[in-house]
């Protein structure tokens, strides 16, 4: 993990089209930004060409880049708005009611013995589009929360992140 000062300084070589710089910078956050943008879209294909397209934003507007927020957290909102176009170009992004997907699921009182991470994967995928956004999006800043406070995520509230999964799949 880099200082506050050491990331400037790459950001600062960027901005001189210094090349190693530019690639030290991607490969620094490309992993993450897949996984969100895979999340979001469901689709490898299309989580590749999102990626390429945010990344490129990213370089394009690297100069607006005013240093207040992280930079992880800046690019990563470039990647989720480039994702958000590109579900809505494909016109199947449908926001529904939480209410009638809630009544959907059934209710159960045991603590999901068999819960893992794959099954949370799954489930998440099957969510409709708009669902599914809204999720990762609020992962994200439960995440993004835990990281910049300095709190573990299993001091908030007493809970974890499946803790609080498995809260919205009750």
């Amino acid at each position: 993990m880099l200082s506050a000062q050491q990331e400037k300084d790459l950001i600062a070589r960027c901005l001189q089209g210094n090349q190693k710089a530019q690639f030290e910078l991607y490969s620094r956050y490309v992993s993450a930004m897949y996984n969100t943008a895979i999340r979001i879209l469901g689709h490898s294909g299309e989580a590749q060409d999102v990626l390429q397209e945010g990344f490129s934003r990213v370089f394009q507007q690297l100069h607006t880049f005013r240093q207040e927020s992280g930079t992880g957290t800046w690019i990563k909102r470039i990647v989720v708005n480039t994702a958000l176009q590109h579900l809505r170009s494909r016109k199947q992004l449908q926001f529904v009611e939480l209410n009638q997907q809630l009544e959907q699921i059934p209710e159960t009182t045991d603590n999901f013995p068999d819960f893992d991470a794959e099954t949370l994967h799954n489930a998440i995928k099957k969510l409709p589009d708009g669902a599914r956004v809204i999720f990762i999006l609020l992962d994200g800043l439960y995440s993004e929360y835990c990281c910049s406070s300095r709190v573990s995520c299993s001091a908030i509230g007493g809970m974890n992140q499946i803790t609080g999964h498995r809260k919205i799949f009750r």
